[in-house]
């Protein structure tokens, strides 16, 4: 039921964590696409350890990886989740429950952030949906039922799950060589789907590290305005 894509590069500290996250769900019908992306260390080492389907690519990014996973995904639904973070155990069972009772095309929901080297979980306001109507459906909506707070939507390619055949119908792709490529990716997604949804529930843990791009965002100045720009258009 579900496709589970890794991108992998340069993370020995933090994959084991990862995959041990996925292998320990409640929900056991699903996949896992690990993209090794020309990674130096020996995060490989780590992942030959569980069972998964590995792509093997020169260093490409983000974005082609999780285009090349795609491409293979048979998944009903597909999830997105980085390298150094990790699922909560029964996010798959909740997601897929909520996704297919709505027979969703897109389906967003909550997370916490942790600092790198604590265990704390730290609430995040940005995806805590306290902007949403009281009134909101939120177990199934298109883009035109949430027009007036459209821009306050929270953006991830980790905390949205996508169905496989919407992404194929529309041969949507991540932007090639750019960071915040996953606001281009939901953009264009939110846009086309007939069926969204919003579940209520931290189900993503978000590692924070002086290395996270969201964390050096002003080092990748040039790529927000490129994002920018393609939005406009």
């Amino acid at each position: 039921k579900f496709s589970i894509i890794i991108p992998v590069y340069n993370v020995e500290k933090y994959i084991d964590g990862c995959l041990k996250s996925v292998m320990n769900q409640s929900y056991k019908d699903y996949e896992v696409i690990v993209v090794n992306d020309g990674t130096k260390d020996n995060s490989m080492d780590i992942v030959k350890n569980y069972d998964v389907k590995v792509i093997e690519q020169k260093n490409q990014g983000l974005s082609c990886s999780r285009n090349n996973a795609m491409k293979i995904a048979k998944g009903e639904y597909i999830q997105f989740l980085d390298r150094d973070d990790y699922l909560k155990s029964d996010t798959i069972e909740k997601l897929y429950n909520f996704a297919n009772k709505n027979d969703l095309e897109l389906c967003s929901f909550s997370g916490y952030n942790f600092i790198d080297g604590e265990n704390e979980l730290l609430e995040n306001k940005y995806w805590d949906f306290d902007f949403l109507p009281t009134d909101f459906n939120c177990d199934h909506f298109n883009y035109k039922d949430c027009f007036d707070f459209i821009n306050k939507l929270p953006v991830s390619s980790c905390l949205t799950i996508y169905k496989n055949d919407f992404i194929k119908k529309h041969q949507f792709e991540f932007p090639k060589g750019l960071c915040f490529e996953d606001n281009v990716f939901y953009s264009k997604a939110l846009l086309s789907a007939q069926r969204c949804g919003i579940l209520k529930e931290k189900l993503y843990c978000r590692r924070i590290h002086g290395n996270s791009i969201t964390q050096n965002w002003d080092k990748h100045f040039n790529d927000y305005i490129k994002i920018v720009d393609i939005l406009l258009s």
